[in-house]
């Protein structure tokens, strides 16, 4: 009965592990842990477009912003989750309405709808890398690499 009851909570916790989370708009994103678990180099892909429109989202129990870009590709309008706004500020790094950019990311479902997951963006000739191949945020240390 023990080890029964062991192997269900065991079993119960890796279930909870290995789902990938829903993450909604105005959670808690954390430093981009919720959306890192998102992220999926299988799911890797280049788009570009006119900017639509810029939203700041200030994630659930924490003190700043997130940059999220509206973006009119020749298919549909996507979101896509570029960065914290002080990352963005701090590689004196800007998108704004009406500007051509092009996005290598991680397509994901966020809130039910198709976004991207910015890994690497391009506006004009200037570029900023956001995440390492396995979706690492480069604002965590770890994904400078």
């Amino acid at each position: 009965m023990r080890k029964t009851l062991i192997f269900t909570v065991c079993a119960i916790a890796l279930s909870q592990f290995l789902i990938q989370p829903a993450v909604q708009s105005g959670q808690n994103l954390g430093s981009g842990a919720g959306l890192t678990r998102l992220y999926r180099s299988g799911t890797i892909e280049y788009i570009n477009g006119d900017v639509e429109a810029v939203q700041n989202l200030v994630p659930t129990n924490l003190n700043h912003e997130w940059q999220i870009v509206i973006l009119d590709s020749n298919k549909s309008s996507i979101s896509i989750y570029v960065a914290p706004m002080w990352y963005l500020n701090s590689q004196n790094f800007s998108i704004e309405e009406d500007d051509f950019i092009k996005v290598k990311g991680s397509r994901v479902l966020i809130d039910g709808s198709a976004a991207i997951i910015a890994g690497e963006i391009w506006v004009g000739n200037d570029f900023l890398k956001l995440r390492n191949k396995i979706g690492i945020p480069v604002w965590q240390g770890d994904g400078r690499n």
